[in-house]
């Protein structure tokens, strides 16, 4: 249907067949190569780029536990007793070395405070005060009697 409508009568440019021109230069023409020493041997392929990342590999520090030392610490005895009267008391306190910390009798409402060598030996008339030993206040009743007596308490003896 082509041809119908275009005649064929147009001249078409001809295709030089023997001659091959080179954009860079046109005055040569092309010989084949004759000397072997010129033709590579092998071809090496150029190198690919990859694009992948490299995985990223984290190197941890190794993990040192330190436990420290059990520092032993001295345990500080509190050579502290202090008495709290409710009522006139007659008493004596002597401590572990037999010294006397108090002898007589004590006023209703007065607070000792004695201060000597645990354990300490207290003899009482009665049983109207409460003893402060290592922050703990109870009565006199409370701490253990020495043998057959029943007014003659120790406090601070090793259990």
């Amino acid at each position: 249907a082509l041809w119908q409508f275009y005649p064929q009568t147009e001249e078409f440019p001809e295709i030089p067949t023997e001659k091959h021109e080179l954009p860079w230069d046109s005055s040569t023409d092309l010989q084949p190569i004759t000397d072997t020493n010129l033709v590579p041997k092998e071809i090496i392929p150029e190198p690919t780029v990859n694009l992948t990342p490299e995985p990223i590999v984290e190197i941890s520090e190794p993990t040192v536990k330190i436990t420290p030392e059990p520092i032993e610490t001295p345990i500080i005895q509190d050579k502290t007793i202090r008495l709290l009267l409710k009522t006139n008391v007659w008493m004596r306190v002597t401590d572990k070395s037999g010294k006397r910390l108090y002898a007589g009798t004590a006023k209703a409402g007065e607070i000792l405070e004695l201060e000597g060598t645990p354990p300490y030996k207290v003899i009482v008339g009665n049983y109207n005060l409460d003893i402060e030993y290592q922050g703990v206040v109870q009565n006199v009743q409370k701490y253990s009697r020495a043998q057959n007596s029943n007014r003659t308490f120790i406090i601070g003896a090793d259990e």
